[in-house]
């Protein structure tokens, strides 16, 4: 499932103008580092959006990503940058899991601390494709019973 969201990472990435290559600087590939290893937080959430009309849609069948919040990701998402690798040490400290029917989700055993977890929520009306990437800054912290809401 990682190797799979990894390539649609790639492709998001891929463009036709020529981009400058994504390169991670030191202290960024030190910080995956230390989200790495498994830890002694739990998250879990939730993921939906609210229509106009009132109804709700769930990010069912999704994947959620969680990774550390470190300028590296976010200069990979901008489009910005010629994505030729994707850092072992990110591909190591990103959680992956899947959205359930009703947009829940849960990682268990990652270290505490700052993340950044993101996931998409789309339907169709008729031909027009609606929703939008969700995206949140979380902190976990041990034993904290709290629930995520993204919306």
């Amino acid at each position: 499932m990682k190797t799979a969201v990894f390539a649609a990472i790639l492709a998001l990435c891929a463009g036709c103008a020529p981009k400058p290559p994504l390169e991670i600087h030191e202290i960024e590939e030190q910080m995956y580092k230390a989200y790495a290893p498994s830890g002694d937080c739990t998250m879990h959430g939730q993921a939906f959006l609210r229509q106009r009309g009132g109804g709700v849609v769930y990010a069912a069948g999704e994947d959620v990503i969680l990774t550390p919040p470190v300028d590296y990701y976010f200069r990979m998402i901008s489009r910005k940058y010629e994505v030729r690798e994707v850092n072992y040490w990110f591909k190591k400290a990103t959680r992956v899991t899947v959205a359930d029917g009703n947009g829940n989700f849960a990682f268990y055993d990652v270290p505490c601390g700052e993340w950044i977890v993101r996931t998409k929520v789309f339907w169709y009306v008729g031909n027009s494709y609606q929703g939008r990437t969700l995206i949140e800054a979380v902190k976990l912290k041990r034993g904290d019973p709290r629930r995520f809401i993204l919306n």
